[in-house]
């Protein structure tokens, strides 16, 4: 049984480690890990230039 290393070079956004040669999402500079990650921070930013911001945990639309 082989056993494959891979050496980690960087962390996503939301901490998820980065492996070299996997294909990875960039978006304004941060990087993402899969398309999941990548769909969650657009979706978090739009809610939040949307609607005003989220300020102690609860939406804000001032």
């Amino acid at each position: 049984m082989e056993i494959l290393t891979q050496d980690i070079y960087d962390i996503s956004f939301y901490g998820t480690p980065l492996y070299q040669d996997q294909k990875i999402y960039i978006l304004n500079g941060n990087l993402f890990a899969d398309r999941k990650e990548l769909i969650r921070y657009i979706y978090e930013n739009s809610v939040s230039y949307i609607l005003g911001g989220i300020k102690n945990g609860k939406q804000s639309f001032v």
